[in-house]
């Protein structure tokens, strides 16, 4: 058997294939037989990546989360904005980000995973929370953030977000959803974050919609 020179395209082939089965069937529904026929792989050749279907939904989370590093990266070349333009600026790139509203839905479906909602708890209240802390704490320095403590700060408007606002857990209507927009901003605002301004609402309700809808 010729050996794969190159298992890194061979994975992000099955990552890539696999997202576009769970959007289409949804993820209980999409088994690895699926994946092997979209991909013209012999099982084999997928179980040599992973173990299970279960193990590809955990591989997408986790470059979901990922992409923690690219915006560390991104944030770190807006040397002439404060703290709260900084947080404004990665919430904005992240809600039209085109592979983002793609694999946010999938994510959601898997959610019935308990394995698959506690990886995500976890990256949402260590990773992802550690690193808007970073932000939060910059904004409290400058001046532009009044909150009393940057990791809790942090740890809750992403739990709201991750896991309220963007929730698959009750049927999607267009007015509850614009008042649970209103309603975090203003909370957001008590906290002493005002990260959500006009445009910023705007582009969560676009968001919400094109991934709940």
């Amino acid at each position: 058997m010729a050996r794969n020179k190159h298992p890194e395209q061979t994975v992000q082939k099955i990552l890539d294939v696999s997202l576009k089965l769970f959007g289409e069937k949804g993820y209980e529904k999409t088994t690895i037989q699926d994946i092997v026929d979209a991909l013209g792989m012999s099982k084999g050749a997928i179980y040599h990546h992973f173990k299970s279907k279960d193990d590809i939904i955990e591989a997408l989370g986790n470059q979901s989360y990922s992409s923690i590093d690219g915006l560390r990266a991104y944030v770190s070349s807006f040397n002439d904005m404060n703290g709260l333009e900084k947080l404004r600026m990665i919430f904005k790139a992240q809600l039209k980000d085109p592979r983002k509203r793609s694999l946010d839905p999938v994510m959601m479906d898997a959610y019935s995973n308990p394995k698959f909602m506690v990886m995500s708890l976890q990256e949402t209240l260590c990773e992802a929370a550690a690193f808007g802390a970073t932000l939060i704490e910059e904004g409290i320095k400058d001046g532009s953030i009044q909150a009393q403590d940057s990791l809790c700060a942090s740890q809750v408007y992403l739990l709201l977000i991750n896991f309220w606002l963007v929730t698959p857990l009750e049927p999607y209507d267009e007015q509850h959803i614009k008042n649970k927009v209103t309603y975090l901003r203003k909370l957001m605002e008590e906290m002493g974050i005002p990260i959500i301004n006009d445009e910023l609402e705007q582009n969560f309700l676009e968001y919400l919609k094109a991934v709940l809808a």
